[in-house]
């Protein structure tokens, strides 16, 4: 064999060796992390990656807000003093409850009741109760009470207040704001949504919009949960 020959078969043999070598050494080095780049993610063990609008995660989160807590609550026993008798067709239902000039919660059992408070000093009251004024004929018909509480407010304010905005649903007094904050009121307005086992089924903090309403009358007539909703701009209780 010729010296050409034997540099040929030498180099045929030993090119694969060295890239054999080269191949082991590199993964010996990612190996112990001597240099070599990692995956390893910087988030702790256990956790997960942060909940995107929409997923599980976040609807978790915004439970008591717009999708709201639907746990429902027993309306307290009230009775306050009537401003005005209301009418309707569902006149007769409430003049039971309003006997003696009084309003009491407790004989509205048996009724779907739309509670909506608001007074005459609170500016964005203007608004939601007219929402509530044209919901309330609408679901008369369907046998849904819409009844108002004038909170913290003075008879004679809220009677011209009440005309003003042309309510026909029937209004009761709530001078000191207590019947307000046992249903669970922190400010104004605040529409409530009962069932006919006075069951609180959901609310909406705020002026509510025309569909808010909506959906809390079918949810106060069929007793499903509805959770509290955010309408819009509230004013604290005095």
């Amino acid at each position: 064999m010729s010296k050409r020959q034997i540099a040929a078969l030498a180099a045929v043999v030993l090119v694969p060796v060295v890239v054999l070598v080269i191949v082991l050494i590199s993964i010996g080095s990612s190996d112990d992390g001597g240099g070599g780049t990692t995956t390893e993610s910087n988030a702790p063990s256990g956790s997960s990656s942060p909940s995107q609008p929409g997923d599980s995660g976040s609807q978790a989160a915004g439970a008591g807000s717009a999708g709201g807590d639907k746990r429902s609550a027993t309306v307290p026993d009230v009775t306050l003093p009537v401003l005005s008798g209301g009418s309707g067709p569902l006149a007769k239902k409430v003049a039971p409850a309003t006997s003696g000039k009084k309003l009491d919660l407790g004989n509205l059992r048996g009724t779907p009741v739309v509670v909506n408070l608001w007074s005459s000093w609170c500016q964005p009251c203007r608004s939601g109760i007219r929402v509530a004024q044209a919901a309330s004929q609408t679901f008369a018909e369907r046998g849904v009470l819409f009844l108002g509480f004038a909170v913290q407010d003075k008879p004679a304010d809220a009677l011209r207040f009440q005309k003003s905005v042309g309510i026909t649903y029937p209004t009761a007094q709530d001078p000191s704001g207590d019947a307000a904050r046992r249903l669970g009121a922190t400010g104004l307005p605040a529409t409530f949504f009962i069932s006919r086992d006075g069951q609180i089924v959901g609310q909406v903090r705020g002026p509510a919009s025309l569909g808010q309403i909506e959906l809390g009358a079918v949810a106060a007539k069929d007793g499903s949960p509805l959770g509290t909703r955010q309408g819009g701009i509230q004013v604290p209780l005095r």
